[in-house]
């Protein structure tokens, strides 16, 4: 299901002109993840063993197995004023994922050495998306227009459904951190001259020690600024630059 709708509130009586043009949006949908033709099917491999035809497990197989199911909602406005000089798109979005699809491994003893897909929990992915583009200077033969672009976004696991913590993807999906986090070593006062030790429950946070498996950070960025200003002169030429901060990623 998909559904979409825009108020053009700029258009009303009581609306000023000088207030510029305004359009308010909002937006619900929902898309789906089917899970491999086979990965629901316990199977096996054939092979050979002291001359005579055998198999050995190789997928462990998940009768319950289901679609991963992502609903967004989204929220925004486009504003031009000004004369359209300056012109404005803001837009907040919030994901939620239902039953995510995810290989995990699990214990050797069971005889399965391959990772079976399962539907793992519930996630979320939130934020918001801003950008204002502004014509500065508007003459005959020269022109400046500067853009800038601000992005947020959070991600958390919100439930794994009974599962224990694994690896995916080259990151580790925990309950209440983000999705894909990167664990690993994380010293503590590093810079010191002293040497580091185990972390335990009794060190102070003045402590000159390490955590094992610690969590370093999500993934992905959870805050980008771009800045892109434009020169226009004679003949058509253009000269562009772009600076983009990237925070939040490890």
């Amino acid at each position: 299901p998909r559904l979409s709708a825009s108020y053009i509130i700029s258009d009303e009586g009581f609306w000023n002109d000088s207030w510029g043009s305004l359009k308010l949006r909002a937006a619900y949908g929902e898309s789906g993840r089917a899970p491999g033709a086979f990965d629901a099917v316990r199977t096996w491999n054939p092979v050979g063993f002291g001359g005579l035809p055998a198999f050995e497990p190789q997928n462990l197989g998940n009768p319950e197995l289901g679609p991963e199911v992502t609903a967004e909602t989204e929220f925004g406005f486009d504003w031009a004023f000004l004369d359209s000089r300056i012109s404005t798109e803001f837009t907040y979005y919030r994901q939620k994922t239902t039953g995510g699809l995810f290989d995990v491994r699990f214990p050797p003893s069971q005889g399965f050495a391959l990772s079976q897909s399962e539907n793992v929990g519930e996630m979320i992915n939130q934020g918001i998306e801003l950008s204002v583009f502004a014509s500065i200077l508007d003459a005959r033969d020269w022109g400046f227009d500067l853009g800038a672009n601000f992005f947020t976004n959070e991600s958390e696991v919100l439930d794994l459904g009974g599962a224990v913590p694994f690896t995916a993807g080259g990151g580790w999906v925990f309950e209440g951190q983000p999705i894909m986090a990167r664990r690993g070593i994380r010293f503590r006062n590093g810079d010191q001259v002293e040497a580091p030790r185990p972390c335990v429950e009794a060190d102070g946070p003045e402590a000159v020690c390490f955590e094992r498996d610690a969590f370093l950070g999500p993934p992905q960025p959870e805050m980008i600024f771009n800045l892109t200003p434009t020169i226009r002169g004679p003949f058509g030429v253009t000269l562009s630059a772009r600076t983009e901060i990237q925070m939040g990623a490890w």
